[in-house]
């Protein structure tokens, strides 16, 4: 079994070698554990049909999910989902970079298969700057948990460590819908750091934010 590279981030010359060493893995199809603002994560090049399939063989998926895509940037949600509403830039503009992500049916015309391979996707832009640093050289990253991983980690080749900035929550996830009555509504589908009430407050009172009870 390949033994990954480990590289702290809290070291200039090692993040420095840790990043370019990241980037070019992640190019090549394979794995890199990448520190988040949430927990540490297992990522792949979203649009990297290897890096999705190695991503999912580490996972134990047996059919395709709707990913988590980390960028750097808000403006490139506009290239990864099918559409931006006006809601979601509310929302964005206010809580991003931080802990919420934002399912939405993907871009079908993506590169590499992913809209193929993954109908929605949750659109995240972390809160910690140094994997900021590694998305704008990479481009979006899928990922997903280190947590629950139940295949060797052959495909992970770097481990990029931040014990300074570790931290242990999840991204609150939701989505955009319309009530019976055309009422615009956000559903939290994954209760998590952005509360309920940080939601309605963002969005004042003319949108409501539910639970949607069979999946938070």
């Amino acid at each position: 079994m390949t033994t990954p590279e480990v590289f702290d981030l809290t070291d200039p010359l090692q993040k420095r070698a840790g990043l370019l060493q990241a980037s070019r893995e992640l190019g090549r199809g394979h794995l890199v554990v990448i520190p988040t603002d949430t927990k540490p994560a297992i990522a792949a090049d979203a649009f990297s049909a290897a890096g999705r399939q190695r991503l999912a063989r580490v996972k134990g998926w047996n059919d395709p999910v709707a990913l988590q895509i980390l960028f750097a940037s808000a403006n490139t949600a506009q290239a990864l989902a099918a559409e931006v509403s006006p809601l979601m830039t509310v929302l964005t503009e206010a809580l991003w970079p931080g802990p919420l992500s934002v399912m939405v049916p993907v871009n079908p015309s993506l590169a590499g298969g992913l809209a193929g391979y993954s109908p929605e996707v949750s659109l995240r832009v972390p809160d910690h700057e140094v994997l900021r640093e590694l998305l704008a050289e990479t481009g979006p990253l899928a990922v997903s948990g280190v947590a629950g991983a139940v295949a060797p980690d052959d495909a992970v080749t770097v481990h990029l460590e931040d014990t300074a900035g570790a931290r242990s929550r999840v991204s609150t996830v939701v989505d955009i819908a319309e009530s019976g009555d055309g009422r615009p509504v956000v559903r939290v589908l994954r209760r998590g750091a952005v509360s309920k009430k940080a939601l309605q407050e963002v969005l004042g009172s003319g949108v409501d934010v539910v639970i949607d009870s069979e999946r938070a």
